[in-house]
């Protein structure tokens, strides 16, 4: 289990042809379940179906990088332009969520590129103009293979993703429910997807309902990419037309017996 995390770092192959629409960003962790003690990289990717490239620490990018365990923060340390982005080391057995909030980035688009992203995305028709983004990342650890209710609890990213049980509990063939909550309240109506490398051109899709919950059949162990999007007409002080904000949440559903649909 812990070596599926090579998984989650599938390559190009799965990549789509533009590199303009290339835009998921997650967290990869060299383990998932690492022991007590044992260093544990970070590496931050961006591409899309689980395929990209690897991005090296931008300090003039991040607002926000740490490891929450039982209400506690610690930051993610790492070296300005290193790749890995962040390394940790462990230092108890239980649920650990590394969290990610990047600071904005803006971006324009010609109206195709921007009408057939909000398409992929189901975002809601906008009039093209000049955006803001943000990227909101988590990704679960279970320290010596024991997860536990830190995993479960939001941790206060803008857009978030919570997984509503501990997927280190469940086996393939179970069904995960997941939050997905803006400034801390349910999101309804969003895109919410699930992938994982095995069939990563084919994400299961489900829209969020009016408590911001989505539910996901995950048939197979192994790493799994939970993402969602959400645009909001931007603020005055965006200097941009559109405020997009992306959340993902990665983890490894460990392997078992599968369980009856």
């Amino acid at each position: 289990m812990r070596d599926s995390t090579a998984a989650i770092a599938v390559l190009a192959a799965v990549l789509i042809a533009s590199p303009v629409l290339a835009h998921d960003f997650w967290i990869a962790p060299s383990a998932f379940t690492p022991g007590v003690g044992e260093p544990v990289t970070l590496n931050l990717w961006v591409g899309e179906h689980l395929g990209g490239e690897t991005l090296p620490r931008n300090e003039a990018l991040i607002e926000w990088f740490s490891a929450i365990r039982g209400g506690i923060q610690a930051p993610v340390l790492g070296f300005d332009g290193s790749d890995p982005a962040g390394f940790l080391r462990p230092e108890a057995a239980g649920g650990v969520v590394i969290a990610y909030r990047s600071l904005r980035s803006a971006v324009e688009l010609p109206a195709e590129k921007f009408q057939a992203y909000l398409v992929l995305e189901g975002l809601p028709p906008v009039k093209p103009g000049r955006e803001v983004f943000s990227r909101c990342a988590k990704t679960l650890l279970a320290v010596g293979g024991r997860g536990g209710p830190t995993i479960t609890k939001p941790v206060g990213l803008t857009l978030e993703l919570v997984p509503e049980s501990d997927p280190y509990t469940l086996a393939p063939g179970a069904r995960l429910t997941v939050r997905l909550l803006y400034q801390g309240k349910p999101l309804a109506g969003a895109l919410v997807m699930a992938l994982d490398a095995t069939d990563a051109q084919s994400p299961q899709q489900i829209r969020s309902d009016a408590e911001g919950r989505a539910s996901f059949t995950l048939p197979r162990a192994g790493a799994w990419l939970i993402k969602a999007v959400h645009m909001i007409r931007a603020p005055r002080d965006a200097g941009a037309d559109w405020e997009s904000f992306w959340a993902s949440l990665t983890f490894s559903l460990p392997p078992g017996t599968p369980r009856a649909r």
